[in-house]
C-alpha cells in the first residue's frame, strides 16, 4: 500500500472486537430493564453471543473480545448490534452501529490497531499489536519515502529528526543485557507528527464511544 492508497486486489484480514461496555441503554422489558447481548456482523458472518446476556442491566460491563476473518474491499461494514434477551418470544433491537472498517485500515493515521503508551512483552498490558513498534516505523519510513530509521545505541534517527532513549535492558544484574529498539520506536511513532515530510498523528489506543441507533427510530440516540 503506497501512501494510503489501496491495492487493486482484494485483502484478507483478522478483525479482533473488543467490547467493553454500554450505558443507558433504552429500557425493553415491563420492569424498566434489559438483558443484554451482543451481535456482530460482517459480510456473511454472524456472531450471536446470547448465551452471555447480562440480566436486568442497563448499564452493562460485558468485557468480551470476538474475531472475524473478513476480505477487503468486500467485508468492510461491521455492524454491532445489542439485542435484548427474551426467554418467550423473539429477542428485542435495542440499538446498532456500524463501523466502516476499510476506512480504517487504509487511513494514513494507522487506526488498525491504536499505539499504547508502552512497550511490554508479559502481563495485562503486553504488546497487542501484532507487528512490533520498529516494524511500524520502518514501514511508515518506507511507505512515506521518509529516510531511516537508523538505530544506535541509545538512538533512533529519521529524517532529521533525532530521538534519544534507553536502548539496553537487563532484567535482572545476573543476565547478560539485551538491546532493543522497540521502546523507542514506539517513542518516535507517538511522535509521528513532528517527523519533517509526515506531520500527522497516529491514533493512540484508546476506547471508543458510539451511539446507537434503532432503524424504527432513525436519527434517535438509544
Amino acid at each position: 500500500i503506497l501512501q494510503g492508497i489501496p491495492p487493486n486486489h482484494s485483502v484478507k484480514v483478522l478483525i479482533r472486537v473488543y467490547i467493553v461496555a454500554a450505558f443507558n441503554l433504552s429500557p425493553a422489558d415491563p420492569d424498566g430493564k434489559s438483558d443484554p447481548y451482543i451481535v456482530l456482523r460482517l459480510g456473511n458472518t454472524e456472531i450471536k453471543d446470547r448465551e452471555n446476556y447480562i440480566p436486568k442491566q442497563l448499564n452493562p460491563i460485558f468485557g468480551r473480545s470476538f474475531e472475524i476473518q473478513a476480505t477487503f474491499p468486500k467485508d468492510s461494514l461491521l455492524t454491532v448490534l445489542i439485542y435484548d434477551h427474551d426467554f418467550i418470544g423473539t429477542d428485542d433491537l435495542i440499538g446498532e452501529t456500524k463501523i466502516d472498517l476499510e476506512n480504517r485500515f487504509y487511513s494514513r493515521h494507522r487506526a488498525t490497531c491504536g499505539l499504547q503508551s508502552q512497550y511490554e512483552i508479559e502481563g495485562y498490558n503486553a504488546w497487542r499489536d501484532a507487528t512490533k513498534p520498529s516494524e511500524i516505523l520502518t514501514k511508515l519510513c518506507k511507505d512515506y519515502r521518509i529516510s531511516g530509521p537508523f538505530m544506535r545505541p541509545g538512538e533512533i534517527q529519521v529524517g532529521t529528526k533525532v530521538f534519544k532513549g534507553q536502548t539496553v535492558f537487563t532484567e535482572d544484574e545476573n543476565e547478560e543485557p539485551v538491546e532493543s529498539y522497540e521502546h523507542l520506536s514506539l517513542k518516535v511513532l507517538r511522535a509521528w507528527e513532528e517527523i519533517p515530510g509526515a506531520g500527522y498523528k497516529l491514533v493512540p489506543e484508546h476506547i471508543e464511544t458510539r451511539p446507537l441507533y434503532h432503524k424504527d427510530k432513525p436519527g434517535m440516540e438509544q
